[in-house]
C-alpha cells in the first residue's frame, strides 16, 4: 500500500528533487525574515486520502529551552494514521527540526519513520561556518554516516514551511529558496497566486496558495505542473490552513483542525530514536 501519511514539507522536497533553475521563472530572492511572531504554538491536521479520513499530524514548536542555545525554535511533527486505516497500514512517523529563528537556516533535523513494517531513523547536523553536514541514518540504530557540503543558509523541510509563512507574499511572483533532504540540498521554486476563503473547524481565514514548481521531468511529475498546493493564511501568524496533494495512488488532503498557542500548548511528545515495535 502507498505510504499516504506525509509530512507536506517533505512533499513539497520531493517535488523539487533534483531541479535546477529554470530560466523564465521570475523569482524573488530571499531576505531575512525574524519570525519573532511564531512561538510556541501546537497546530493539528486531519489528514485524508481519496476522500477518507486517513490519520492526524500534530506539529508543536516550542522556544529555545536549556538544551537549544537562545534564538532557535524547535518544531516537532507526529503523524498517526487513524484507527481503520491502521488495520491495514499503519504509520507512526516523528521528525524534528532546530533551526535558527531569524534566518530559519537549519541546525539539526532528525527522522523517525514507521510505516508499516519498514523502519528507518535519520539525523542530520549543520555546520554553517564550515558549510557543511553530516548525516546518521539506520533501521534499528545508526549504521552509516555521510557527509558533504551544503550551500549557505540552508533550510530542511520543516524550517522551509516557516521560512515562506514569515516572506512577503505577493500575487504573481515567485519565492526561491535552498533545502536540504536526505543527503542533498535543491532549489526550490515556489509560485504566490491567489488563494480563497477556507473555512475549518479551527476557524476562518482569507488565504494565499503556494504552489511549488517541479523543473525537471520523472515518472510522477512533469515540468512546470505543480502536485501540491499550500493555503496560507494572509494575517500572522500565515497557519498553513490547508494543503493538498495529488500523489501517485489518490490524492492527499491535510486540513488545520485545531490551534493552541501560548502556554496552552502542552509538551511535545519526546523524540526517541529507536524504532522498536515495543513504542506507540
Amino acid at each position: 500500500m502507498t505510504r499516504f501519511t506525509i509530512w507536506p514539507a517533505i512533499l513539497l522536497l520531493a517535488l523539487s528533487a533534483n531541479a535546477t533553475a529554470a530560466e523564465e521563472l521570475t523569482v524573488v530572492q530571499p531576505l531575512a525574515c525574524p519570525a519573532q511572531w511564531i512561538g510556541e504554538e501546537q497546530l493539528t491536521f486531519e489528514v485524508s486520502w481519496v476522500g477518507a479520513r486517513a490519520g492526524t499530524i500534530v506539529m508543536t514548536s516550542q522556544q529555545s529551552d536549556s538544551q537549544i542555545t537562545p534564538g532557535h525554535l524547535r518544531v516537532r511533527v507526529k503523524a498517526d494514521t487513524s484507527k481503520f486505516f491502521s488495520r491495514f497500514f499503519r504509520v507512526r512517523d516523528q521528525f524534528e527540526s532546530c533551526f535558527q529563528q531569524d534566518d530559519f537556516r537549519s541546525l539539526m533535523f532528525r527522522k523517525k519513520i514507521r510505516e508499516g513494517r519498514y523502519r528507518r531513523i535519520e539525523r542530520t547536523t549543520f555546520d554553517h561556518p564550515n558549510g557543511t553536514f553530516q548525516r546518521l541514518t539506520g533501521k534499528l540504530f545508526f549504521q552509516k554516516t555521510l557527509s558533504g557540503t551544503i550551500p549557505a543558509g540552508v533550510l530542511d523541510p520543516i524550517s522551509s514551511l516557516y521560512y515562506m509563512r514569515a516572506r512577503s507574499l505577493v500575487i504573481g511572483e515567485q519565492l526561491v529558496f535552498k533545502a536540504y533532504a536526505d543527503g542533498k540540498s535543491y532549489e526550490i521554486f515556489v509560485r504566490i497566486e491567489q488563494g480563497k476563503t477556507i473555512k475549518t473547524s479551527a476557524g476562518q481565514w482569507d488565504t494565499v496558495r503556494l504552489t511549488p514548481m517541479p523543473t525537471f521531468e520523472g515518472r510522477v511529475f512533469r515540468k512546470g505542473e505543480s502536485k501540491l498546493s499550500i493555503w496560507l493564511a494572509t494575517t500572522e501568524p500565515r497557519l498553513p490552513v490547508l494543503i493538498e496533494a495529488d500523489l501517485p495512488i489518490g490524492s492527499l488532503r491535510a486540513e488545520l483542525t485545531s490551534v493552541s498557542s501560548g502556554a496552552a500548548v502542552p509538551p511535545p511528545e519526546e523524540f526517541s530514536e529507536e524504532t522498536s515495535d515495543s513504542e506507540d
